[in-house]
């Protein structure tokens, strides 16, 4: 079971320092790695999509092939959301490789 008062935390205190944003992405709690373990393909990593509505918040879960997902901008992480949930509604969890720029 996974326990979401962690995870609450964590987007509670970006949600907190961030205000203005609503989309962002965050590698997964222990526990939610746990929850999803035995699915997870060989080198990656699960990440979560996090869409903050009012003072909801909303996780989508993906796979990545980098757990440095922390740093994408707005922009890309609606994208990455938008991705996530498409394949969500699909019956499976979306394989996203991060792209990098300006490093």
């Amino acid at each position: 079971m996974i326990n979401l008062e962690s995870s609450a935390k964590i987007d509670q205190r970006f949600s907190n320092r961030f205000p203005k944003r609503h989309f962002w992405l965050r590698p997964a709690t222990f526990e939610e790695r746990v929850t999803l373990a035995e699915a997870s393909p060989a080198g990656a990593s699960l990440c979560i999509a996090i869409a903050k509505r009012g003072g909801d918040f909303f996780a989508i879960p993906f796979w990545s092939l980098s757990s440095d997902v922390a740093d994408a901008t707005e922009d890309a992480a609606a994208m990455v959301i938008a991705r996530a949930a498409q394949a969500v509604r699909e019956g499976s969890l979306a394989m996203i490789a991060p792209m990098r720029s300006g490093r």
